[in-house]
């Protein structure tokens, strides 16, 4: 599943994107725009499970864990 590779790269490269950044191209090169929307799907896919499995470990909503990390990136900007 291309949505666990990207992941895998994403927290294997540490403050490096550059790992990631080479599977999205071998990604979007081998697969072209459909494995480009393959991936984005997966994540979305992958992000809503780890969201439920969140969701079920803390006992707050779903949409509580979203408006948190809204909060967390807003504030990075």
């Amino acid at each position: 599943m291309q949505a666990i590779e990207l992941l895998t790269a994403w927290a294997e490269g540490g403050t490096s994107k550059d790992f990631l950044r080479e599977r999205v191209k071998a990604i979007t090169y081998d697969d072209g725009h459909e494995g480009a929307i393959q991936s984005v799907a997966g994540l979305i896919n992958v992000s809503g499970y780890m969201l439920g499995w969140l969701s079920q470990l803390t006992g707050k909503s779903t949409e509580e864990i979203l408006q948190v990390i809204a909060i967390h990136y807003h504030e990075r900007e």
